[in-house]
């Protein structure tokens, strides 16, 4: 089969590798679309730890069962589908909580084992979800990284009450905001590039705030009138706008740092305690992708927006120079494998 291998630190290779096998509890995925992570530009760029190349990678995926193991019995081939890249251990604390999307000993699809930028994939079967054929391939591949922002808006509880400020216009913020706007909160969302605050805008945020030149502080009074916002979503990784947060959420409210860095911050202990702030982490998704499902088939949400640029399989190097190089026109890469 055909697939894009990184060979090492931007290094691509369009290549002819052997068609995966499915083992007992998976099922071989023809691939159809596939979108492009950030994590994908941290394997591509060689900052991703734990990381050996060679390795196909790719986890936001959609396509069509051609295969499964002998124990599947609820995916049949012929099934168009999706699913969610975790490979938890199944024994370790979080696992037994039900929390396997942050397992001590996570793999993820693409990351540990060989992803979906490929003409197949093999993924477990009880990650996987039918689609109905009224979403379309460009469409299903990004219910993954929707999943990863519906986790958050899960993590802060938000509700149609609440007003919630989103840090970063990139697919997270972005996908946390479609479905906020679904729901019926209000949302003022900031991001250094104005080409991606006009899909906020599309999609229905409340205000734009242009970081760098405009003062938050007060754009966080004027909209809250003075009381700060309940819910605060991190979506840009940078310490110094995590460390923000503290400033622009409420008395009793909540914030969840969807950013990934691996420097550190400092929270106020006068801000965290006297203002009693909830402080929620985020990874991956789980049990998500069913009411993504209903929302993408419902059409209530707008993955359509997002999605900046495809790409062929065979242009996968290019596409991910792209995303690579986090230019205001670029937010949500996808790349088309093959015809439905």
């Amino acid at each position: 089969m055909k697939a894009a291998v990184t060979i090492n630190k931007e290094s691509i290779r369009i290549d002819q590798v052997p068609k995966p096998e499915p083992k007992e509890d998976e099922v071989l995925v023809k691939v159809l679309a596939a979108g492009i992570c950030g994590g994908d530009v941290r394997v591509y760029n060689g900052t991703f730890p734990y990381l050996n190349y060679p390795i196909i990678n790719g986890h936001e995926f959609c396509g069509i069962v051609e295969g499964k193991g002998k124990t599947v019995q609820t995916i049949k081939e012929g099934d168009y589908v999706t699913g969610e890249p975790i490979i938890p251990c199944g024994h370790c604390y979080a696992c037994s909580i039900g929390k396997p999307n942050c397992c001590s000993d996570l793999k993820v699809l693409g990351v540990h084992v060989n992803g979906c930028f490929a003409e197949y994939v093999c993924v477990k079967a009880d990650r996987i979800y039918k689609l109905p054929d009224a979403i379309p391939p460009e469409d299903g591949c990004l219910i993954e990284p929707y999943g990863i922002g519906l986790h958050a808006l899960h993590r802060l509880a938000l509700t149609e009450e609440d007003s919630l400020f989103i840090i970063g216009a990139g697919p997270i913020g972005i996908s946390a905001l479609d479905i906020a706007k679904s729901i019926g909160a209000k949302v003022m969302i900031s991001d250094l590039f104005e080409k991606r605050l006009e899909i906020a805008e599309k999609m229905g945020a409340d205000r734009l705030v242009v970081s760098g030149t405009c003062d938050i502080d007060a754009a966080v009074d004027e909209f809250t009138g003075g009381q700060k916002f309940p819910a605060v979503l991190e979506a840009t990784g940078v310490p110094a706008v995590m460390q923000s947060t503290q400033n622009y959420v409420a008395n009793g409210g909540r914030i969840c740092l969807a950013g990934v860095t691996n420097k550190t911050f400092e929270l106020s202990t006068m801000a965290f305690c006297n203002k009693e702030v909830a402080v929620y982490g985020t990874r991956n998704s789980y049990h998500e992708f069913p009411e993504l499902i209903d929302l993408f088939a419902q059409k209530r949400l707008h993955p359509e927006l997002m999605r900046t640029h495809i790409f062929s399989l065979d242009d996968y190097g290019e596409a991910i120079k792209m995303a690579s190089k986090n230019t205001s026109d670029v937010c949500k890469i996808v790349i088309k494998v093959a015809d439905r």
